[in-house]
């Protein structure tokens, strides 16, 4: 993306409160990379790292020392076009407008009323010149207002977990500068003169980060063909077990619940009438290895043994369905372009 030949979509704005207008260079460079983890987290949480974005820092502009970050938002129509409703589906969920309310004050559509003076009842009929600047506000007011909270507040936010670790390692690092830096009066986020965290604030700023956990807790959406073992014919009895072969392809022993209602619809009127002893099933399901053992979620049974079921759930069905879990999807979330200092 060449920044300079198109606009900018929304700032990230870094504001220190000293008297010579100065700060040293590695000092600024740490709470840039800072900021730089605290945007790339809630990218990821917000929009399940799908938006693909560029941050550029410009020449510190007047004031004690204003460093403000241009975001622009890379051109994709996978997540600005056709697919953006998909890229906000979390944010039309509950918990995903409860989370945006949590850490700006607004709900998204209260965002899209500032941004683009509009009112729309769903996200994704928000107007093609509304979607980067919607998308870049929503980061760069959640960065803002993630920063100026105490571990406390994080704390009550339910935000002190390991989804959240890099964006509070981030949170750190400005803090670590501020604290260690005895000319850093106060710090804020916008342009204007109001400082929210002052040097006595400090202290009560540094979050507990949490310990990190094997990357085999996270949750993985996948379409798999599941050997069944023993089958339960009860929507609310115990777990199915079944085998599959995992990424290392390798078989493993897999327990599973069947949220499919068409699926229990078409066993409650014995319409599945392709059964085996050992019955085969091509499934989309949620899942998760924890100490050992491998839980899954069945979304949607596509086919069972030779009947066809249900139709997988697209990739905004996804976001919606598995709500608050945190998943992979098809594609690896989009990493953030590393920052360009423009030098005067």
């Amino acid at each position: 993306m060449n920044q300079l030949t198109q606009p900018v979509d929304g700032y990230f704005h870094l504001h220190f409160k000293v008297d010579d207008h100065t700060l040293p260079v590695d000092d600024l460079v740490k709470s840039l990379i800072g900021v730089k983890k605290v945007i790339a987290n809630l990218n990821k949480e917000l929009f399940q790292g799908k938006v693909k974005y560029q941050l550029v820092a410009f020449p510190p502009q007047k004031g004690t020392f204003l460093e403000s970050l241009a975001l622009y938002i890379y051109e994709n129509k996978e997540v600005i076009g056709a697919g953006f409703g998909a890229t906000v589906a979390f944010l039309e969920t509950e918990i995903g407008k409860g989370l945006c309310k949590g850490l700006t004050g607004k709900e998204p559509r209260q965002i899209v009323e500032e941004t683009a003076k509009a009112t729309v009842t769903n996200l994704s009929e928000l107007a093609q010149e509304h979607k980067k600047t919607f998308i870049a506000a929503t980061l760069a007011t959640s960065a803002a207002c993630f920063l100026t909270k105490s571990s406390s507040e994080i704390k009550s936010l339910g935000l002190e977990t390991e989804h959240y670790i890099t964006a509070l390692e981030g949170k750190n690092e400005i803090y670590e500068v501020c604290e260690s830096n005895d000319k850093i009066q106060a710090i804020g986020f916008d342009l204007s003169e109001n400082f929210p965290v002052t040097r006595q604030d400090y202290p009560k700023m540094f979050a507990n980060i949490p310990e990190k956990s094997d990357s085999e807790d996270e949750w993985v959406i996948e379409k798999v063909n599941v050997s069944v073992i023993s089958p339960t014919w009860s929507k609310e009895g115990r777990n199915w077990v079944g085998t599959f072969k995992n990424d290392d392809n390798k078989i493993r022993e897999a327990h599973f619940k069947i949220e499919d209602d068409d699926f229990w619809l078409k066993v409650m009127n014995s319409e599945l009438t392709d059964l085996d002893t050992g019955d085969k099933a091509f499934v989309q399901w949620a899942r998760c290895r924890k100490k050992g053992a491998i839980t899954a979620k069945v979304l949607r049974v596509i086919r069972y043994n030779s009947q066809e079921v249900s139709s997988p759930l697209s990739e905004s069905e996804q976001a919606v369905a598995m709500g608050n879990l945190k998943y992979k999807g098809d594609d690896a979330p989009a990493e953030a372009d590393f920052m360009h200092l423009l030098l005067p």
